[in-house]
């Protein structure tokens, strides 16, 4: 593509790549009905999904391993530690 290419150069290439991402959604339809598996509808709910875990937060914290009040904390080891006690 040169510099100068409009938007609709590039319409015929959308319209490829949806049908191929819609027959691509298909066979995989197909193959979990051939494992018997059956996809996560939305809104559904998946127990091998493990919650986001936080590694910083803000705020009025103690300090874990020296016991300061601080603004700011970071998840060390299961501990939110001040910026002075991480290990970076």
């Amino acid at each position: 593509m040169t510099e100068d290419a409009t938007l609709s150069a590039f319409a015929a290439d959308d319209d490829a790549a949806d049908a191929n991402a819609d027959e691509g959604a298909s066979e995989t339809d197909a193959s979990a009905d051939a494992t018997g598996t059956d996809p996560v509808e939305p809104g559904g709910t998946n127990t091998d999904i493990e919650p986001a875990t936080s590694t910083y937060v803000w705020g009025t914290y103690t300090c874990d391993a020296c016991s300061e009040t601080v603004d700011r904390a970071w998840l060390e080891d299961g501990a939110f530690v001040c910026p002075a006690c991480k290990d970076w």
